[in-house]
């Protein structure tokens, strides 16, 4: 009897070691099962607050930082997504950061082709300076293009990033009556964005 419990337990065992792992890969471009987490201070109405926050790694391109226990990533095309777990406000609360590089692409995408995609959908178009976004990224002044769209209480910042290590397309959306506080956490989190060491 004790023979066979014994065996049992083995079994029970090895099912655990060899299924945690492959339940525990998040989807997309994550390649640790684990990622690695930290401390991160972030500035909310004048206030400083300090949040657990685990990395993102989009293989062979870029990594970001997020908060999980708030936000879930999910995978997009050449990008990902982290959207707000429990969603509570009638407008969708998200941030994202897509790779558009395309090397055999003749001209670089231009912000204005975004600004009529946005004003298509009968959003209202707002400038906005780009200056002091992106700080861990190295670029030349003025390759961070940016405008604001505003459609009701939706707000969406679109971020262009055109840069010598690539060209990103980086997204916040959320209401007006969230802009200081889950949009002001998102915008500091974005700001986390970094290229991945050159291979």
């Amino acid at each position: 009897m004790r023979k066979t419990i014994r065996c049992l337990a083995a079994v029970t065992m090895a099912v655990i070691i060899v299924a945690v792992p492959a339940c525990a890969l998040p989807e997309g471009g994550q390649t640790d099962a684990f990622p690695a987490s930290k401390q991160m201070d972030i500035e909310l109405e004048g206030m400083t607050e300090y949040i657990e926050v685990s990395q993102y790694i989009h293989e062979g391109s870029f990594s970001a930082w997020y908060d999980a226990a708030f936000f879930r990533p999910v995978p997009a095309d050449n990008g990902i997504e982290f959207e707000l777990i429990e969603n509570k406000l009638f407008e969708e609360v998200s941030f994202s950061i897509l790779d558009i590089s395309e090397p055999d692409r003749a001209q670089r995408p231009e912000l204005d082709e975004y600004i009529n995609e946005y004003e298509r959908q009968g959003y209202i178009i707002e400038a906005v300076d780009g200056t002091g976004m992106f700080p861990l990224l190295s670029h030349e002044e003025g390759t961070v293009q940016a405008f604001k769209a505003s459609k009701g209480t939706a707000l969406a910042r679109v971020y262009l990033i055109l840069a010598p290590r690539g060209e990103y397309l980086c997204t916040l959306q959320y209401p007006l009556e969230a802009a200081e506080g889950w949009g002001a956490r998102m915008h500091q989190m974005l700001n986390t964005l970094e290229y991945l060491p050159a291979q």
